[in-house]
């Protein structure tokens, strides 16, 4: 496997192999960081007469690909800062909102009704999340901050 670094314009700038004419027709980079840790990122390229050509396709479809696992990351982050602040105030610790789903059904448990919402909150967080992917309104502009404030906020008793 090989390792290597794409610039703005799509070209492999560094690679932690030899490349050579023995590189293959067809191999995978993983793209580095800047402070050249791998990011787990991986693209394809072309030998074509001496240069190395992106798949322009495979680049866009691991572009979504990471688009949408950013997003899942940041909708776990956004509901658990929900579970955070009800654990702070309550003195529990709930360690996220499947930590709360054994309790869904414990009628006799004073935090019962936190997490039924949370619960359904959660659903609710990742059903909003999902649609705004299919309908187009997150692309890959999209800043953090303007992701976070099209999902819902969790109301009491909800």
């Amino acid at each position: 496997m090989a390792y290597g670094r794409l610039n703005e314009q799509g070209q492999l700038i560094s690679a932690n192999t030899q490349l050579d004419d023995s590189f293959q027709e067809l191999s995978l980079f993983e793209i580095k960081d800047a402070d050249g840790n791998g990011t787990g990122e991986y693209y394809e390229f072309y030998k074509t007469d001496g240069s190395y050509v992106p798949d322009t396709e495979k680049i866009q479809a691991l572009a979504v690909l990471k688009m949408i696992a950013d997003g899942e990351k940041l909708v776990d982050k956004y509901v658990q800062t929900f579970i955070d602040a009800y654990n702070e105030a309550n003195g529990v610790n709930f360690t996220n909102v499947d930590s709360c789903n054994k309790y869904v059904a414990q009628t006799d448990y004073s935090h019962q009704q936190f997490c039924i919402d949370i619960v359904a909150f959660n659903c609710k967080t990742w059903e909003t999340a999902r649609g705004l992917y299919v309908d187009g309104t997150i692309t890959s502009e999209t800043t953090e901050e303007d992701f976070i404030a099209l999902l819902p906020v969790l109301e009491k008793g909800e």
